[in-house]
C-alpha cells in the first residue's frame, strides 16, 4: 500500500508534540529505529491513491438549514463515525480503519449543530490536530489514536474525554491555557497512544502489510 515511507528522527527537549500529520511515518532503507517521537515527523504519507478517507454522511442536511445530531442517519456500521470503535476490543483492521477514516460533510455549506453554548464544531481544527475525529451521531469529537490504543478508563470524566466520552465544549476547544485540544494532544495518555501507533505502523511495515 504505502509506497513512499521515510523514517525521520528528531530529538525534542520536552514532551510537547503537535500531531499535525501522523500519517507521515517513516521508512528508510533497513527500517532504522528512531529515537524520541516528534508528532510533526511521525506521520504516514499516503501514496497518491491513498489518503485519510473522508466519508460522506448517510444523510446530508439542507444547505440553508442547520443540522442536528438526530437528523443524521448512520448505517449500523459506519466506519466514518469514531463512536463505532468505542468501548470494544479492536482488531488490527479496525485500528487501520479508524486511523485512516474520518467523517466529512457532503457539502462545504454544511452547518454543524450548535451546542448548549451556542457554539459549533469547526472542521478547520482537523488541520492542526489530525487525530481529531468528529462523530455526527454524538455531535462530539474523539481522538483516533487514543481510541485505537485505549488504556483503562478513569473515574475522572476529563481523562476519558475524546476517548469514551465525546468532547463538545467547543467554547474551550482552543486557547493557550485551557484549550482542550492542545491539552489533550500533550497529555500523557495521548503521547502513550501515539507511541503505540508508531510501533503499530512499524510492525505492519516490517511485516509487509503497509
Amino acid at each position: 500500500m504505502l509506497r513512499h515511507i521515510k523514517w525521520s528522527k528528531r530529538q525534542t527537549s520536552n514532551k510537547q508534540r503537535s500531531l499535525d500529520s501522523y500519517f507521515k511515518v517513516a521508512r528508510q532503507a533497513g527500517n532504522e529505529e528512531t529515537g524520541d517521537i516528534d508528532e510533526n515527523s511521525v506521520a504516514i504519507n499516503p501514496s497518491p491513491n491513498e489518503s485519510v478517507i473522508e466519508a460522506e454522511p448517510a444523510l446530508a442536511c439542507s444547505e440553508n438549514t442547520p443540522s442536528t445530531s438526530s437528523e443524521i442517519l448512520l448505517s449500523p456500521i459506519d466506519y466514518s463515525d469514531p463512536v463505532q470503535f468505542n468501548k470494544r476490543s479492536l482488531s488490527d483492521e479496525d485500528r487501520l480503519k479508524l486511523l485512516k477514516t474520518k467523517w466529512i460533510p457532503s457539502s462545504n455549506s454544511y452547518i454543524y449543530p450548535k451546542n448548549n453554548q451556542n457554539r459549533r464544531y469547526n472542521k478547520s481544527w482537523e488541520n492542526d490536530y489530525s487525530w481529531l475525529r468528529y462523530s455526527p451521531s454524538q455531535d462530539g469529537a474523539y481522538c483516533s489514536l487514543c481510541i485505537a490504543f485505549q488504556d483503562h478508563p478513569s473515574e475522572n470524566p476529563r481523562y476519558n474525554e475524546f476517548v469514551t466520552i465525546p468532547y463538545n465544549d467547543w467554547k474551550n476547544a482552543l486557547g493557550e491555557k485551557r484549550g482542550r485540544l492542545a491539552l489533550h494532544s500533550n497529555s500523557e495518555r495521548h503521547l502513550k497512544a501515539l507511541e503505540k501507533v508508531v510501533s503499530y505502523y512499524r510492525f505492519r511495515i516490517r511485516e509487509g502489510h503497509l
